[in-house]
């Protein structure tokens, strides 16, 4: 909250939903980025979207590569929710990034702190 300045009411993702859209292994990977699509056209049917809290990483990948739809919306009981949905090949990815990025920081930990 500190590094972003932002106050505790302002925090969407502390509840959050990962929704993965099987797409055998890529080869349904086409079928399956539209359907994340329709997923979040349902989701925020159902929910309240909080204003400027999407994020659509698929078209605008992060530079690290990373890609997901990320809503925040009013959950079920007017709490905010975090959804998250990617393909099942997305969240491979997603998963070795994460795993890279602790062993680069686990390398500067070991080697690089006295």
């Amino acid at each position: 909250m500190k590094r972003k300045e932002t106050s505790i009411d302002k925090v969407y993702d502390a509840r959050a939903l990962r929704v993965v859209v099987g797409d055998k292994n890529g080869t349904l990977h086409g079928s399956a980025v539209q359907c994340c699509y329709s997923l979040l056209d349902i989701v925020h049917r159902l929910w309240t979207p909080i204003d400027g809290e999407f994020d659509d990483y698929i078209i605008n990948p992060k530079p690290s590569g990373y890609q997901s739809l990320h809503t925040a919306v009013q959950g079920p009981d007017s709490s905010p929710l975090e959804v998250q949905i990617r393909t099942q090949v997305l969240n491979y990815f997603a998963y070795a990034i994460e795993l890279l990025v602790c062993i680069l920081v686990l390398h500067i930990l070991i080697y690089h702190v006295a």
